[in-house]
């Protein structure tokens, strides 16, 4: 498939049944395979129980790459054609849901979206960005009291093929074939990426856009163009990590590098569990001793070290937004004794838990919100621009 017959779909979607209920509906829905796992994540504090939400109607918004600046027509659509490039908006407070998926990225804010891949269990929050290839079987599952709000990227089959074609070959050869043959698929390391400067930006411009009403064909088009060439040096630089690892053949140390990231990735999202290093090396289908020497050479710790320190990060958040007792945050957490936990958050932090406490608007820490924020503002000319159906001037 080539992008000149790839279109874009963004849809408002609303689940009708009693598992699959919207507490309210933010920007652009589309019902898509966004799975999770029927696993909940522990220790997390109990929140008042949301109103009931609403009912919405659904509506799909079909873009043809060839349009420039015409607004999108809507009609009825259920599911994901992989024909087309997908986002998806929903804000929930339960969904389930199991199925192969396109490639795709996903974000939560707002709480936790689980997925069962494979062996693998992701906890997907608003810290990082899930990557999932194409083809891939998952489950998902948001079972939360308060809405969870998602924003989902799915790209349509050769899409970021094309994308890498163009910026692979040289110019005579895509000059003498603009079209080319059909790329070889790119194969990314499924894992959770902690947000950063490359990729995460252009996720939230896009993110705010949409929610501001963005419906401009060729603009939104230009944004998955822009996010799937970020997404590729994203994936150049995860290549660097696999460096590091001592293997003879690159296919090996590939498949090496999924398996600790689909370990490291278990760790993360069930921290607050009893997890040992057996469970992670049968994860990653590795003996222990062999996760234990590899984790540490990909990584630069042990799955020991790394599980503590997922550990004291997730009380150093709880203290900073919440008022739980210390005691009750530390075995929310993993812990079993308040002077082992006041110890390493010490080490750790430099301060005591209930000195972080006092202290916390001291300390800096990454925000989604502040982050979505920033790229809202970014996003108010772009997105007014993009509803009117009117090109942006270049940025300089």
């Amino acid at each position: 498939m080539h992008i000149a017959h790839c279109s874009l779909l963004i849809a408002h979607w609303a689940f009708g049944s009693a598992h699959r209920r919207f507490v309210e509906r933010r920007a652009v829905f589309i019902w898509s395979p966004c799975p999770l796992s029927t696993r909940s994540s522990r220790g997390a504090r109990k929140l008042a129980p949301a109103p009931k939400p609403p009912h919405h109607a659904g509506v799909t918004l079909s873009i043809p790459s060839n349009a420039c600046c015409s607004p999108a027509t809507p009609r009825a659509r259920r599911g994901l054609d992989p024909a087309r490039c997908t986002l998806l908006h929903e804000t929930s407070r339960q969904h389930h849901w199991h199925g192969l998926g396109l490639l795709s990225i996903k974000m939560f804010h707002g709480g936790q979206a689980h997925y069962d891949v494979g062996c693998g269990h992701y906890a997907v929050d608003d810290t990082a960005y899930l990557v999932l290839n194409d083809g891939q079987p998952y489950a998902i599952n948001i079972d939360a009291a308060r809405p969870v709000s998602s924003f989902c990227l799915f790209f349509a089959r050769g899409f970021v093929e094309e994308v890498q074609r163009s910026l692979t070959l040289r110019t005579e050869r895509l000059l003498d074939a603009p079209d080319g043959d059909s790329a070889a698929p790119v194969r990314f390391f499924e894992k959770n990426y902690p947000h950063d400067l490359i990729l995460s930006p252009a996720l939230f411009r896009l993110h705010a856009a949409v929610a501001k009403g963005a419906r401009a064909e060729g603009w939104l088009l230009d944004q998955l163009h822009e996010i799937a060439q970020r997404l590729l040096r994203v994936h150049r630089l995860a290549r660097k990590e696999v460096e590091r690892l001592e293997s003879v053949r690159a296919a090996t140390r590939d498949e090496l590098f999924r398996r600790l990231c689909r370990a490291r990735d278990y760790a993360a999202a069930l921290f607050a569990e009893p997890v040992t290093l057996r469970d992670l090396a049968r994860v990653a289908c590795l003996s222990p001793n062999h996760l234990l020497r590899t984790f540490r050479q990909a990584f630069g710790q042990t799955p020991h070290q790394y599980l503590t320190r997922r550990r004291l990060e997730e009380a150093r958040r709880l203290l900073a937004q919440g008022d739980l007792p210390v005691t009750q945050i530390c075995l929310a957490v993993g812990f079993d004794s308040l002077g082992s936990f006041s110890a390493l958050f010490r080490r750790r932090f430099g301060v005591a838990p209930s000195s972080y406490r006092r202290r916390k608007g001291d300390f800096e820490e990454a925000d989604f919100g502040l982050l979505c924020h920033a790229a809202g503002r970014v996003a108010d000319r772009d997105g007014d621009s993009a509803k009117r159906g009117q090109p942006n001037r270049p940025r300089t």
